[in-house]
């Protein structure tokens, strides 16, 4: 699933964004989930769960859509930005301030549907984000987010902040696709991400969510090393 959110002072804005992403969802056999902010301090206040946000830069009061998204870039955002207005002399600002891509208003269908396909192209290529897919469902991850991979009854599991979501992915594949030296296997059924290690003892590992995992036996120094060089390799950066 792509979370796609919106912030715009117009509401009929949102209703033109929902029937075109309706016909890309047909189109593309694509699942998405819209979140509708109308006023910067909302998506400002807000949590960034989404994947592409579509920012007016004409908002509420005077508000500059592309202040704001410097504002969000700065708190962390790591969302997929763009740009939408009646504006035509702000092309290169915005690009400046990290946006994929700038639609024109009123929005041209064939310009959005390529909009979207290429943030998603995007998403799903980005080394910060990776796709879980399960049956027909796929949804856009932040790795960052992950606390644990979990395999059990021919199934694997992965754990997050905000959610839990089932693969048929293995645990293999997975630290293939993982940032090298951040995920670790504790045991064979687990693979856990370093960033949400909370404690350890000789025996297991307290993730930041509380679960604790048990080390294969023998496994303890092995692991401590690989901690303590992630940890090194992030002060370095």
């Amino acid at each position: 699933m792509i979370k796609i959110a919106i912030c715009d002072d117009e509401p009929v804005f949102e209703k033109v964004i929902k029937e075109l992403l309706t016909n890309a969802s047909i189109k593309y056999n694509e699942e998405y989930q819209l979140s509708y902010f109308q006023s910067s301090a909302a998506l400002l206040e807000a949590p960034f769960d989404y994947d592409i946000l579509f920012l007016d830069i004409r908002l509420e009061n005077g508000a500059d859509g592309i202040a704001v998204g410097k504002q969000l870039r700065e708190k962390g955002n790591p969302a997929t930005f763009i740009l939408v207005t009646s504006l035509t002399d702000r092309y290169r600002e915005g690009y400046k301030a990290g946006v994929h891509r700038y639609l024109e208003k009123p929005i041209k269908p064939k310009e959005f549907e390529e909009a979207l396909i290429s943030a998603v192209k995007c998403l799903r290529t980005s080394p910060q984000k990776i796709d879980i897919k399960f049956r027909t469902r796929s949804d856009i991850v932040n790795i960052e987010d992950i606390i644990y991979i979990e395999s059990y009854n021919r199934k694997r599991y992965v754990h997050t902040n905000v959610a839990k979501y089932t693969t048929l992915e293995t645990l293999d594949s997975f630290i293939k696709k993982l940032p090298a030296g951040q995920f670790y296997y504790p045991q064979k059924c687990y693979l856990i991400n370093f960033a949400h290690v909370a404690a350890t003892s000789m025996s297991e590992i307290t993730m930041r969510n509380g679960k604790t995992i048990a080390f294969t036996k023998g496994r303890y120094q092995d692991f401590n090393q690989s901690l303590m060089n992630y940890l090194g390799g992030k002060g370095c950066g």
